[in-house]
């Protein structure tokens, strides 16, 4: 078992399709680098990346490393964190991004072709060519292994503010989320949809749909010919701030009132200690929930959780 839980809290779904949950909490005094987590991935060696306001966490389920501006990254807020093919992990951060090859980190800011300062959160990807893209404040950028290349309003970004981004299976699409609407990029050309405001976070599904949460318009999602908007009786809050997609299909949804699951016909909802902000899969299959203060591991294959 990845995690060894000490302490548990049992919560209670709130919708009557799901059953109830023991979440497994994860704290300061479990060994992570602080009590505001900010978002959390999974590396190809099982590894997981504690994002936080005071620097990076590695856990190998184990034992824990903390990266700080000490040991060479960029800055101490980390937004996100991601891994490329060469198995190079990449963080954003409020002063560009950094990336570690194992020993050593590097660091890229505006100073070095980024066009924004503060990456965003969930922001960064690798295309099928190899490029690393990044959403910043200022627009985007896409890193080709020599240099930066920048996209912008200028551009017909439908706003230089992203929050996050998506990428199709075949690796040759990204979708992104920005205060404006959204954007898509195929490789040759760009789209955009204005008829979605401030939207937070985006996701392909399995099927190749794709989902948007918007702060004060709810969830929709697009089948290739229009936009369309999950039923307020299934959504519990019109501000979901992350949505995942899974590797079996499910899409999980973290939201100031908790974390609901839709697995293509039905929904789910699971009550959360306090506001949930984020959610990655785990190697075994377990769906991590970051709160803002707390991780909790909820473990699909016996449908109970657990903490960290």
């Amino acid at each position: 078992m990845l995690i060894y839980c000490v302490c548990f809290v049992l919560l209670s779904c709130v919708c009557g399709r799901a059953q109830s949950s023991d979440w497994f909490q994860y704290t300061v005094s479990n060994g992570l680098p602080d009590v505001n987590i900010t978002s959390t991935t999974e590396a190809s060696d099982g590894a997981l990346w504690f994002c936080s306001v005071n620097g990076v966490g590695r856990f190998d389920g184990a034992t824990w490393q903390h990266f700080t501006t000490d040991n060479g990254i960029s800055d101490n807020w980390v937004r996100s964190s991601f891994e490329d093919s060469d198995g190079r992990i990449w963080l954003s951060t409020g002063n560009g991004v950094s990336v570690y090859d194992g020993n050593t980190w590097e660091r890229f800011t505006k100073e070095d072709g980024i066009i924004g300062e503060v990456a965003a959160k969930y922001g960064i990807t690798e295309s099928a060519d190899g490029s690393i893209w990044v959403a910043t404040n200022g627009g985007i950028s896409r890193y080709d292994g020599n240099g930066w290349q920048r996209f912008t309003e200028d551009d017909e970004l439908t706003s230089n503010e992203i929050r996050s981004l998506a990428l199709t299976a075949d690796k040759k699409s990204i979708w992104f989320a920005s205060a404006g609407g959204v954007s898509h990029y195929d490789g040759f050309s760009w789209q955009h949809f204005s008829e979605l405001e401030d939207v937070r976070s985006i996701a392909v599904a399995a099927d190749g749909t794709i989902w948007a949460s918007t702060a004060n318009m709810g969830i929709h999602s697009y089948d290739g010919t229009s936009w369309n908007r999950a039923s307020p009786a299934e959504v519990r809050y019109n501000g979901v701030n992350n949505i995942y997609a899974a590797e079996n299909g499910d899409l999980w949804f973290a939201s100031p009132v908790g974390v609901d699951r839709y697995d293509g016909n039905t929904w789910q909802s699971f009550s959360t200690p306090e506001r949930a902000v984020g959610i990655v899969e785990g190697w075994d299959g377990s769906i991590w929930c970051i709160t803002l203060h707390n991780i909790l591991r909820f473990d699909r294959s016996e449908e109970h959780t657990s903490e960290l």
